[in-house]
């Protein structure tokens, strides 16, 4: 999914009073840097100042637009996590690029510097993005443009890699969480929205006796497992589930294994198909029975279906083509047609990534 910039407006408004309580201390500098970008002016003049008030809103939204596209339209469609050290790691940021509007500087200089592979120097093997890259290193960064980044990447279905220095795979407590502020760092309000649109962690088991090397290579790895979820996310709803959480100890909970999906079960090609075959017969309803267990419908393996937008009560709106179906309704015979097209409602559980019921169709 890709919001134009229109309902990426829209939904920013719904939220606006909420993200607005996230502005930094140095909110009002990064506001002119923005303005300056919107007229490519070299440098600020006070006279600037009301028409800078006027347009705040305006502005943010087209500065923040420009962010959700870069996490939609990246290159890996991957997108990295980590506490804000990750701009200093010259691998990282030379392999997996840097997404930006304005980069830090020290973020490209480390992304260009000699670095070494096995006791090697190595000088910007990749020549990765400065723009569009996976590890955002925006100098006029404020909370509202990672919310975008974030939203961008779970619109798009990326893939979330979480960066944790050394090798204990733990994060401190005050790296989540502001005990001050007693609220959520970013890299906690990250996670959440992870956790609530749809994300789990990637699990990879141990073999017996033995530790799995893939483990330690995958670290964090959060892949979304319910499309509906990922689909339907908005900045109210994000600042909706920072609001549930109240400690450093609930955001660690979303990082435990038991929340997880086994890597080996885990089918990302399903996630990125919105086009799949039944390989066996499969339930449906039509939306006015959604359900209901007196009006059903069954399509039989081997029919089209293809998933658009505008689920509801946990079912994917579904386009059914070339299709055997049943329609059963209690007291009145069986309906049965062939080559049948329409829409139904299918139970999103039914195209998780782990999957037994339908396969992505390939043209």
């Amino acid at each position: 999914m890709l919001w134009d910039q229109v309902q990426f407006g829209k939904a920013v408004t719904l939220a606006w009073s909420e993200l607005v309580k996230t502005k930094p201390g140095n909110y009002e500098s990064k506001l002119k840097e923005i303005y300056k970008w919107h007229y490519k002016l070299d440098r600020w003049n006070s006279r600037y100042e009301q028409d800078l008030r006027n347009k705040e809103f305006e502005l943010n939204c087209e500065y923040g637009y420009q962010f959700y596209l870069k996490a939609n339209r990246s290159a890996l469609n991957s997108l990295v996590l980590g506490p804000e050290t990750i701009r200093q790691r010259t691998p990282i940021l030379s392999n997996f690029g840097i997404s930006a509007e304005v980069p830090y500087e020290n973020a490209v200089q480390a992304q260009t510097k000699e670095f070494s592979v096995n006791s090697v120097k190595v000088a910007n093997p990749t020549h990765a993005s400065t723009t569009e890259g996976a590890v955002l290193a925006e100098a006029n960064w404020w909370p509202f443009l990672n919310d975008a980044w974030v939203l961008g990447g779970v619109h798009n279905l990326a893939t979330f890699y979480l960066h944790i220095p050394g090798t204990n795979l733990r994060l401190r407590d005050d790296v989540l969480w502001d005990s001050e502020a007693n609220r959520a760092r970013v890299l906690g309000r990250e996670l959440i929205a992870l956790a609530a649109f749809g994300y789990r962690r990637m699990i990879v088991k141990d073999p017996p006796g033995a530790v799995n090397k893939l483990k330690e290579a995958l670290g964090y790895v959060f892949a979304p497992v319910d499309r509906e979820l990922t689909q339907s996310a908005t900045f109210e709803k994000l600042c909706q589930a920072v609001a549930t959480i109240s400690s450093a100890r609930e955001i660690q909970d979303l990082l435990s294994s038991r929340l997880g999906i086994e890597y080996e079960s885990y089918d990302y090609g399903v996630m990125r198909s919105n086009s799949f075959v039944a390989k066996e017969d499969v339930g449906a309803f039509f939306e006015s029975a959604i359900g209901s267990i007196h009006d059903r419908i069954l399509i039989r393996a081997g029919s089209f279906l293809d998933i658009h937008l505008g689920g509801k009560n946990g079912h994917l709106k579904v386009q059914v083509s070339n299709a055997s179906i049943a329609i059963i309704r209690t007291g009145v015979p069986t309906e049965v047609h062939h080559s049948w097209n329409g829409i139904v409602y299918m139970d999103k559980g039914l195209f998780s990534p782990s999957s037994q019921v339908v396969t992505p169709r390939t043209a």
